[in-house]
């Protein structure tokens, strides 16, 4: 569970970060999970992890409105610059943090946190869609979401990105976990 915290907090950190380069580190705790952190410990890998976000503009004071064009007001240009951007961001990778493949998870009310990290940062026109046995059961902007009293066997999970139009930029691989009886 302590792995888990700073997993949590990376991952809330990359998505609502604007133009940020920030430094991870991924390294093995002393219970033998894989961890992220913000700070280098024995062992740890740097991972550079950029998001693509640009800040949002200010919104211009009532007394500019008589200054703008007629042909188009700033907003227009940056919504249109804003789409265009969202378009063209090409996602390197999808990975699924939690769980590993192969996980083993016992107990009457079975749980497990699903945590996935799109790189670059998800875009503001995107969506990420979390699959579990074959059935979308989220679809928005969080990339964590926790499964409770899970039924005994088998689970895969799975994510996808799509932009506002629905269509598919890139997707994860398919990850089995299997929960035991108590």
């Amino acid at each position: 569970m302590k792995a888990f915290a700073p997993t949590f907090l990376i991952t809330v950190a990359l998505m609502t970060t604007s133009a940020v380069s920030a430094a991870v580190y991924k390294y093995i705790d002393e219970n033998g999970n894989v961890a992220y952190g913000d700070k280098p410990v024995d062992g740890s890998q740097k991972l550079n992890i950029q998001s693509t976000r640009k800040p949002s503009p200010e919104p211009a004071d009532e007394d500019d409105s008589t200054e703008q064009s007629t042909d188009s007001s700033p907003n227009e240009l940056d919504e249109g610059t804003a789409e265009e951007a969202a378009k063209a961001i090409a996602y390197k990778s999808l990975s699924l943090l939690t769980p590993k493949p192969g996980k083993q998870i016992s107990g009457r009310s079975a749980s497990v946190q699903i945590i996935f990290l799109p790189t670059p940062a998800l875009a503001r026109s995107d969506e990420l869609v979390i699959t579990v046995d074959g059935k979308d059961i989220s679809k928005g902007r969080d990339a964590n979401l926790s499964l409770q009293d899970l039924t005994r066997g088998s689970h895969t999970v799975q994510g996808r990105i799509l932009d506002a139009n629905g269509k598919m930029k890139i997707q994860s691989d398919a990850v089995t976990f299997h929960v035991k009886g108590s």
